[in-house]
């Protein structure tokens, strides 16, 4: 009787078996220690998707997250000696290039976008992409096309570049103060080369493009360079040059100017470079303004209340042998 009974639970068991499984088997797998799991690559974004610079990226998310931010564009001279690490070598070597050269290696190889220059603000977006080929034909810069179609390359010898007359920069900075994180900081937002030539009326100065900071950065970090004419040693980059500020340039227009530089703005040249310190002054009175050093912090007086001070009281001294009274004397009378 016992056997027929076992059996038929054995029997009962197995069938709810299969059920039980059903109801424990999770929906998704399970990756345990040791097992591997395969994971779908999701697909490269392509470069054409990105419709502003300001969309993404860390320098985008910092203007986002801003409680205060200003933006200026500076004049940045290359026969200034500070500023002599961007313009030098003038001619491009096979292991050397200037800023400019390199800005064009790049543009060339499809690696940097960059976008056509307007009179006002810049528009970095994909509307005003400026194609490589239609850079040469403004500038009438020689190139070889070879191929058709979308199999066309083309082609600049180094030498044919206006690497040595590009002898100016726009570039567009941002001051900004996060008070989430309470950090105040200043961004390299945008570069635009000035190409110098003479024309029949004198010297012309023709701005070429915008290039995003944020995009040609990494490639700024792989060659070295001198920080200045009084030293060969090769210890930084040029991102390190642009990072660190060691760049030198005037203000020539700020953001809170409808879209008018600083000579529009001025009736004359004393007047202009007022409005150049006022807005200097400005920055850094901000920044100076945010944080008290701690010498400042150290010496502030305490907001709690004194304590009151007990003065202890003098032990009594012994009789005296003549009238046998003791005598006390003060602690701040004693010698």
């Amino acid at each position: 009787m016992k056997k027929i009974l076992l059996t038929l639970l054995s029997l009962y068991f197995l069938t709810l078996t299969p059920l039980w499984a059903q109801v424990s088997t999770p929906s998704t797998p399970v990756v345990r220690k040791g097992a591997r799991a395969t994971l779908e690559t999701p697909k490269a974004q392509s470069p054409t998707s990105r419709t502003s610079v300001h969309e993404e990226g860390r320098i985008a998310s910092a203007l986002q997250s801003a409680s205060w931010l200003r933006s200026v564009y500076r004049l940045i001279d290359l026969t200034t000696p500070a500023n002599a690490p961007l313009y030098y070598p003038e001619v491009t070597t096979p292991t050397r290039a200037n800023l400019f050269a390199q800005i064009c290696q790049l543009y060339q190889s499809g690696k940097l976008r960059v976008y056509e220059y307007l009179d006002g603000e810049e528009q970095l977006d994909e509307a005003h992409l400026l194609p490589y080929r239609d850079l040469l034909d403004r500038f009438h810069i020689p190139y070889k096309v070879e191929g058709k179609g979308a199999k066309e390359v083309v082609t600049v010898q180094p030498s044919d570049l206006p690497t040595t007359e590009v002898k100016s920069y726009y570039l567009k900075e941002a001051y900004l103060f996060d008070e989430a994180t309470s950090t105040y900081d200043r961004l390299v937002l945008a570069l635009c080369p000035i190409l110098s030539t003479v024309g029949d009326y004198g010297a012309v100065n023709m701005p070429l493009f915008w290039v995003e900071y944020e995009a040609l950065q990494p490639y700024l970090s792989d060659q070295l360079i001198p920080l200045s004419k009084q030293n060969a040693a090769k210890r930084a980059s040029l991102d390190d040059f642009f990072t660190l500020h060691l760049y030198e340039g005037e203000i020539i227009r700020a953001d809170h100017l409808l879209g008018r530089s600083l000579v529009q703005s001025s009736t004359s040249a004393e007047e202009l470079r007022k409005e150049q310190t006022r807005i200097e002054d400005e920055l850094k009175a901000f920044g100076s303004r945010l944080f008290l050093p701690d010498s400042t912090l150290r010496h502030r007086p305490s907001t709690q209340k004194a304590k009151k001070v007990r003065t202890p009281k003098a032990s009594p001294s012994p009789k005296s042998s003549k009238g046998g009274h003791s005598t006390t004397r003060s602690i701040r009378n004693r010698g």
